[in-house]
């Protein structure tokens, strides 16, 4: 085709800024891939630590001293034990083929839940691989992709295997406890499974490790304590917003959570299409509790009602603000002195407004664009 043929057809045209955007990002992608391989065979922390855990667990005289260290429920370490049993070099490959099928498949099944079709569903896939949270995972061997994806298949929650599902996402608990709550007054016979497979999994590990009641609850108020002190440095919190204007930590903490709340009640009131819905519960899950930069895989629900409902432009700019830190780590480049402190306090509250941004992004949609008829489900 010549060149003035092709100036001639608009619809040709207006697919070219879209192809090349699809190239820039696969580019990025692939770059990210290499990074976080190079972390995979050099580090793998997250992995190691899952591993070293449950390496104790495995001998009872140790089992105790584990569950004063593991901070997830213990079902966490029954789901993790036909991937440890082949040791641990078997095991850190197998953890990166199940974190890149996890990407695939949360790519696959988010474009059947928004209805996704040619160049943007391609952008989910090349988008949420180049974000920096994902290439961490892939690195780090973190269950956060795991649970994403066991909490994105579970929906629309209507069978034992769903429920089954939505326990395998609480390996972090931390991820998925809006949803427990929103499903907690919407349909608390789902959570019935759940339960159950956590209590279970509760006494057993109790058992094995020859603790009684009392001294669970203690290891369980242990593991509270040291997530709660955690908190004061992680990357999402809402503490980090409220804490250069508040120096009480009570006031800063009750005000976290009173907005909290709001923020939840709000996305329950206004939010009506069933996957912004999910998008949203699993943002707010980043607010109030500590988290890393890699947990952020949770607002790939929210990229796919982007790419379903916005033009290019918004889930262009998500992305780059998701793909790398650079945001938030901008006071490096600035010379020692009040500007860079200013920076530096500034940066602090980088992902929790990205987060707030994505969530008014959201409730935005439902409230002056909202979509009639929308299915999700298994067969959309």
């Amino acid at each position: 085709m010549t060149i003035p043929a092709w100036l001639r057809e608009p619809e040709k045209r207006a697919r070219l800024p879209a192809r090349l955007l699809l190239v820039v990002a696969t580019a990025w992608a692939v770059f990210r891939t290499a990074r976080s391989l190079g972390m995979l065979f050099h580090e793998s922390h997250d992995l190691d630590i899952y591993y070293s855990l449950w390496f104790l667990l495995e001998h009872r005289d140790y089992a105790g001293i584990a569950l004063s260290q593991a901070l997830y429920l213990p079902h966490t370490w029954v789901a993790l034990t036909p991937l440890f049993l082949a040791g641990w070099p078997v095991a850190r490959m197998a953890m990166l083929l199940i974190n890149v099928a996890c990407v695939f498949y949360l790519w696959w099944r988010l474009s059947r839940m928004a209805g996704l079709v040619g160049i943007r569903r391609w952008l989910l896939l090349a988008f949420f691989w180049g974000w920096l949270g994902t290439g961490l995972i892939l690195g780090l061997g973190n269950l956060a992709l795991v649970c994403v994806a066991a909490a994105v298949a579970a929906y629309p929650f209507a069978s034992a295997g769903d429920s089954l599902l939505l326990a395998l996402s609480a390996m972090k608990q931390s991820l998925v406890f809006p949803l427990y709550f929103h499903l907690l007054f919407k349909r608390p016979r789902v959570l019935i499974l759940p339960m159950a497979v956590f209590a279970v999994s509760g006494v057993a590990a109790l058992l094995w490790a020859r603790l009684s009641f009392a001294e669970g609850l203690a290891l369980a108020k242990g593991s509270v304590d040291t997530a709660n002190a955690w908190t004061l440095y992680d990357f999402t919190c809402m503490r980090r917003v409220l804490s250069p204007f508040i120096h009480n930590s009570l006031a800063v903490s009750v005000l976290m959570w009173v907005t909290w709340f709001g923020l939840f009640g709000i996305c329950s009131r206004y939010i009506k299409d069933p996957l912004a819905q999910l998008a949203a519960l699993l943002l707010l899950s980043l607010l109030p509790m500590y988290h890393q930069k890699y947990d952020l895989v949770a607002a790939v629900p929210a990229l796919a009602v982007c790419l379903r409902r916005c033009s290019l432009l918004w889930p262009t700019l998500m992305t780059a603000a998701l793909a790398t830190d650079f945001g938030a780590s901008f006071s490096r480049l600035l010379p020692a002195g009040p500007a860079r402190a200013a920076a530096h306090t500034a940066e602090l509250a980088y992902y929790p407004l990205i987060i707030l941004v994505i969530l008014g992004a959201l409730v935005y949609l439902e409230v002056r664009r909202p979509e009639k008829g929308s299915a999700v489900g298994r067969g959309n």
